[in-house]
């Protein structure tokens, strides 16, 4: 295992770390604590029985063990090459509803029966299904104090979308790094990239002690080399320091710097179920001086 570690700095990531706890819980959060404690040495103990399951996730399979194969489930399909006619023709019959292709991802949104699922997962261009789960902010009370949460309320099509509203805002201060490392049009952090083709599980956006913060989690079937050589890389090409570096054969992860009030982290380990890797990205701004 390599560690590189300055304990002078390491109070900085306070912050981080209490995003991811707030958001994972105690459960997830604590195992990739956990992980790092124990430098990432317990060993994958699936079988070769489960490794046919690998391409469906965790929550979903509980799904299929409890309820109705008749019921309903909204999906994220992710492919790993173009889709055969087979495919196409079973996307296209009754009871399957794709609800929006994200061609540039390789992945659809679907609802479909449960009993599909299954099915789905034989096809050898399929990499993974996951729910398609709601993504949420931490919230405040500026949607419920100005009524946006009851507007939205108001219309279940998206009619409405604030054409010909304007908005003024007084306020005593307005902190000009707020969500600054967010691309507005993707969503996603500007010097923190997901890796390709990974399935966002899990997003949290929203100040933590008067740091603008926010926290992704990610899940990929690629190895951890391929995903060690994908962050070393946007690490220098994006102008961080590395302040703690980690790294083992099953949990990676680096404590970044840029300037004095931009941090981030990046943890990588594996779900301890499957050959699927977890990814952590977690990205914080200070207000200056602080």
């Amino acid at each position: 295992m390599t560690t590189v570690k300055s304990m002078k700095l390491t109070k900085r990531f306070l912050t981080l770390a209490l995003l991811a706890n707030l958001a994972l819980g105690p459960g997830l959060a604590g195992g990739i604590a956990q992980a790092a404690m124990s430098g990432g040495k317990g060993k994958n103990t699936s079988s070769s029985k489960g490794a046919k399951h690998n391409k469906i996730a965790a929550d979903l399979r509980d799904q299929l063990g409890n309820q109705s194969g008749a019921d309903r489930v909204k999906v994220i399909l992710q492919l790993d090459g173009k889709p055969s006619g087979q495919l196409n023709a079973l996307l296209a019959s009754n009871g399957v509803k794709i609800r929006k292709q994200f061609t540039s991802l390789d992945s659809f949104a679907l609802e479909l029966p449960l009993n599909v699922v299954n099915v789905l997962s034989q096809f050898s261009e399929v990499a993974f299904i996951s729910i398609d789960s709601e993504v949420m902010t931490l919230g405040g009370h500026v949607a419920h104090t100005t009524g946006a949460d009851n507007v939205r309320s108001m219309s279940s099509d998206g009619a409405l979308d604030g054409s010909g509203i304007g908005i003024a805002i007084l306020d005593s201060g307005i902190f000009g790094g707020h969500t600054s490392f967010l691309d507005s049009q993707t969503g996603e952090f500007k010097d923190l990239p997901r890796y390709p083709r990974a399935t966002r599980t899990y997003a949290q956006i929203g100040p933590i002690n008067g740091t603008d913060a926010g926290m992704f989690m990610l899940e990929t079937a690629a190895s951890y080399d391929r995903i060690a050589e994908f962050y070393e890389q946007a690490i220098k090409k994006n102008g961080w320091t590395v302040v703690n570096k980690t790294k083992d054969n099953e949990y990676y992860k680096w404590e970044l710097m840029k300037g004095k009030t931009s941090e981030a982290l990046i943890e990588v380990k594996s779900d301890g179920k499957s050959s699927r890797k977890s990814i952590l990205l977690s990205r914080a701004e200070r207000p200056p001086g602080k």
